[in-house]
């Protein structure tokens, strides 16, 4: 381990551990104590305090739902309706979001929790509470902050306690509402001065490994899978995804032509069944040992799918058609994908997997409203889009969470000053009793919560 120190400013680095601590952050909030909107902070703190109360109710009763909608989920349907039913999932690059998304994440989790010992120590300091220190640190990738208040900070009326202790879960509540006016009301009234919307997906990047980096680019717009519209990206999204859930059927063929049935081979299976001259020819298969050699992109328009050759009775050829898949490929399937570059208009036939083209797509459903801005612009809708949701979303969940009577969170601090004014009468003893039996259960409750959400990622 290291420590560094320079002025005021101490740098700690440990294995998985970094931290940036400032000794002496007092002074810049110490004008506040005698400022003349101190009493206006004061009442923007005090309904911070009537927030917290409700946060109170509300983060227990989400804790207690959640549990109850999981458990009646899989006891009802088993793990998968488990995991449709949680209200509150644990958030994990690469099983809950997408690896691209951490950068994300790690940004929104900074700023809430900036924000969140930010309105600690403004409203310390508007009690007149020294603030001794404040930091951030980095614990493996994930960042959080941190503020140190003097010992006055617990020997404060309970008003002003209150104050103290609901001012970060308030503040992040109140940019959780922010993030959301921003998120549906501002960004959708802004982007038009730049953007349009084309009524379909407009790609904004391509993996570098996927092949359809040869035949499209950023700019082009996606206006069909197949028979599916695909006019915002979660049009696109659940496109894909009825796709995935079909992934393994066949098609019913439309036609009985012998120009569409090119080639046939029987009865056993061969590597590749189209000769040389059907260059435009797929592989299919027709019940366990016949292939035929098909115009892929005929066969798979506007056709209907099939499980086995009794789905295709009223088609002319009254057979269930299959692709024939390489040895060792995953399953894969036909997606005819209608594209739009300008005035052209194209249909290019996707052969894979629906997840793995979602994969290897980024799409937005704003447009470039002039040609000559620059292709980086098509990515600014999308960042700041996914950013604010993110945003909205950490926010809110540090607000509410930090409310609930847990031990080390805000929770802690602010329920005896609750339980006093509602028991006030009450015997100190019992007063006590009730807080521990709060906090004990809420805390057991918030662990079994965690620890269900990761069972049903194993």
């Amino acid at each position: 381990w290291d420590v560094l120190r320079w002025g005021g400013i101490e740098t700690l680095l440990l294995p998985g551990y970094f931290r940036v601590h400032a000794a002496d952050c007092d002074a810049p909030l110490a004008r506040l104590r005698n400022h003349r909107y101190r009493a206006a902070l004061q009442l923007w703190f005090d309904a911070g305090v009537v927030a917290c109360a409700a946060g109170v109710v509300v983060s227990v009763l989400l804790l207690v739902l959640n549990l109850g909608l999981v458990v009646r989920g899989y006891v009802a349907s088993g793990v998968g309706r488990a995991q449709e039913s949680q209200i509150i999932v644990p958030v994990i690059p690469g099983f809950t979001i997408p690896w691209v998304h951490l950068v994300y994440l790690l940004g929104a989790v900074a700023v809430a929790g900036v924000l969140h010992e930010l309105g600690h120590a403004v409203a310390a300091a508007c009690e007149g509470v020294r603030v001794r220190g404040a930091g951030a640190f980095f614990l493996v990738l994930y960042p959080a902050a941190y503020v140190e208040l003097s010992d006055e900070a617990y020997c404060l009326p309970p008003s002003s306690s209150l104050r103290v202790f609901c001012a970060g879960a308030w503040h992040n509540v109140v940019l959780s509402l922010l993030c959301a006016l921003c998120y549906f009301l501002l960004l959708p009234a802004l982007l038009p001065g730049l953007y349009r919307r084309p009524g379909a997906v407009v790609v904004t990047a391509l993996a570098p490994e996927s092949p359809l980096n040869v035949y499209m680019r950023a700019g082009d717009e996606i206006a069909r899978v197949g028979a599916c519209a695909t006019d915002s990206p979660a049009a696109w999204e659940a496109c894909l995804g009825t796709e995935q859930s079909a992934l393994g059927s066949g098609y019913c063929s439309r036609s009985s032509d012998p120009k569409l049935l090119a080639w046939v081979v029987e009865p056993q299976l061969q590597p590749q069944c189209c000769h040389k001259g059907a260059a435009a020819g797929q592989c299919f298969l027709i019940g366990n040992t016949t292939q035929v050699c098909l115009d892929a992109a005929a066969v798979v328009s506007g056709t209907q799918r099939c499980s086995r050759s009794a789905d295709c009775a009223g088609f002319p050829l009254a057979s269930c058609l299959f692709p024939v898949l390489l040895e060792g490929s995953g399953p894969a399937t036909y997606l005819p994908l209608t594209v739009r570059r300008g005035a052209e208009r194209t249909t290019m036939l996707f052969f894979g997997s629906p997840s793995s083209l979602w994969l290897s797509v980024t799409v937005s459903d704003y447009q470039l409203r002039w040609s000559f801005m620059p292709r980086f612009l098509l990515h600014l809708p999308s960042v700041l889009g996914t950013f604010l949701a993110y945003l909205m979303s950490v926010s809110a969940a540090l607000g509410v969470l930090n409310m609930a009577p847990v031990y080390y969170l805000d929770g802690e601090w602010a329920l005896p000053h609750f339980v006093n004014h509602l028991m006030g009468g009450a015997p100190a003893a019992v007063k006590l009793t009730a807080c521990r039996l709060a906090q004990g259960s809420c805390s057991a409750l918030l662990a079994i919560n965690m620890l269900l959400g990761l069972a049903l990622l194993i």
